[in-house]
């Protein structure tokens, strides 16, 4: 058996529930860091350019008409297409998939050459602070990659199809391989090209991962499966629409601050976009995996109505959150510099750069902790079958943030966009919050103990912090000790405080009871 055919059979070979958790988890974690070595790249060739903000401008068109699609298809076609193979049979269901695909991709096509005709028009709403060459840049960039709505769409309707057939390995393998070409794009044709080098990767990256999908899912685009009568087509149709509001609304703060972004000085938007690569890390790796932990106990508790074993996985969860995000927001305070510096700092990516990206970082982190914690209180209304309301709060809270950005972007520049992103995230969590109170449901949210402790232990240790940089000053080497000694204190402070129980930890990993 060749290698060739080796390697198309794992791909297509099926997984149980637990070794899909492992794929994900194993490739998820490869993909972050291939996605920062990316990201160093990008840095060390194109810094916080003209070139590198009209190319993130760019993206955002795309973007967001994918995104609206991406976001409700994956809620609504994976449950369809199983309830389908399983109540009818295996072709009604192939024929309403087909069908799909083909309408997901000619819908996409029509707009992915409308934007392209009209580039230089749609992005003039999309950054009107942009001069007349920026947003030339912008355009051209725009004509090139608006392909990639119609790999987005794609890449999550095929990934659906395959889910449902149990075959996690094929997404997260491409999705890996999408990585390389762009980090080799970078690396092999930067001298030659400069920023196309960039775009090169990125269309050709999206665009691989969708012919791989296509080649794993090649039953379900034979053009003679269509139905364009099939009851599925119509069923979607009408459940996308709220789903795609609440996905819009989900997008348009990333618009409204690269639109107000767009009339700032070069390279905010880059910035901007670091300073979220920055702040992601931790809710990605933290939040995330909290969240997921605690979902299936909250739809449990929901289901039962039993709102007090809510209020204890919510309140534990939260306690969670507060012991890691507390600190982290607090240490980005004297750290935010050297955190950028370590993980950019190269090439083009000057000083200047990382004076811009640290400082949007900081403000960024104010509101960490209550952006993690939103994500529980949604997954509470969704558990309820409430969609509506958790919309309703995300409209208020965006009219919120672009009036804060009204007030803020003037003084503080791009600072000040990803100041009202925080303060959005706390207009957010009020909203929710108050919500679940009128339902009835008096959640006992913070343990005010614990919480209190793990703010008092990040403040002791803050201060240290601040004591060894007023003697020993705060020079590369010395803040990299500086960040391991701050972990220790905190963990130290926590263990005397009684929020951090290392024996348990060491127990919990051996599989003991504590």
């Amino acid at each position: 058996m060749s290698l060739k055919t080796r390697i198309y059979r794992l791909l297509r070979s099926t997984q149980s529930v637990s070794q899909a958790v492992v794929v994900l988890t194993a490739f998820t974690f490869l993909s972050k860091v291939l996605g920062f070595v990316r990201d160093v790249f990008v840095a060390m060739f194109y810094g916080t350019s003209a070139n590198l903000d009209a190319f993130i401008a760019s993206q955002t068109p795309p973007g967001l008409i994918s995104g609206i699609f991406a976001g409700s298809l994956a809620t609504i076609f994976i449950p369809l297409f199983i309830r389908y193979r399983e109540e009818k049979d295996e072709e009604y269901a192939r024929k309403y998939a087909t069908t799909m695909v083909y309408a997901i991709a000619i819908i996409l096509s029509i707009f992915s050459i409308l934007v392209a005709i009209f580039a230089h028009q749609v992005m003039r709403i999309f950054v009107p602070g942009f001069s007349e060459k920026e947003l030339a840049k912008a355009a051209f960039f725009l004509r090139i990659i608006s392909v990639t709505a119609v790999f987005n769409g794609m890449i999550t309707l095929f990934n659906g199809i395959l889910q449902a057939k149990k075959r996690f390995l094929a997404y997260s393998a491409m999705s890996l391989s999408s990585n390389i070409i762009v980090i080799t794009a970078l690396v092999m044709l930067n001298k030659s090209l400069g920023i196309m080098a960039y775009v090169t990767g990125y269309v050709v990256g999206l665009g691989s991962i969708t012919a791989g999908l296509m080649l794993m899912s090649r039953r379900y685009v034979k053009p003679k499966n269509i139905d364009w009568h099939h009851p599925g087509v119509h069923e979607s149709l009408l459940l996308i629409l709220p789903l795609m509001i609440s996905s819009t609304v989900a997008l348009i703060n990333v618009t409204i601050d690269r639109i107000f972004a767009s009339g700032l000085p070069t390279g905010s938007i880059s910035a901007l976009n670091y300073a979220v690569r920055v702040r992601s890390i931790p809710i990605s790796l933290f939040g995330a995996s909290v969240y997921n932990a605690v979902y299936p106990a909250i739809a449990t508790a929901v289901a039962k109505e039993n709102y007090n074993s809510l209020s204890n996985t919510v309140r534990r969860a939260i306690s969670l959150l507060a012991f890691v995000m507390i600190p982290i927001t607090l240490s980005l305070i004297p750290f935010s510099s050297w955190v950028v510096r370590v993980l950019f700092q190269r090439g083009a990516f000057t000083a200047h750069s990382t004076a811009m990206t640290s400082s949007a970082v900081i403000f960024y982190a104010v509101g960490m902790f209550f952006a993690t914690v939103n994500v529980i209180l949604v997954r509470i209304y969704y558990s309820m079958k409430d969609t509506k309301h958790p919309v309703i709060y995300a409209v208020i809270a965006i009219s919120g943030n672009i009036l804060f950005n009204f007030l803020l972007v003037k003084s503080m520049k791009h600072n000040g966009l990803a100041l009202s992103t925080s303060i959005n995230a706390m207009i957010f969590f009020t909203l929710a919050y108050l919500g679940l109170r009128k339902k009835g449901i008096k959640l006992n949210l913070i343990d005010v103990k614990y919480v209190s402790l793990t703010l008092l232990a990040s403040v002791i240790t803050l201060i240290s912090i601040y004591a060894v940089r007023y003697y020993f000053g705060n020079g590369m080497l010395l803040t990299t000790f500086e960040v391991l000694g701050a972990v220790g204190v905190y963990l130290v402070i926590s263990e005397i405080f009684g929020t951090f129980k290392l024996k348990a930890v060491i127990a919990r990993i051996r599989r003991e009871k504590p």
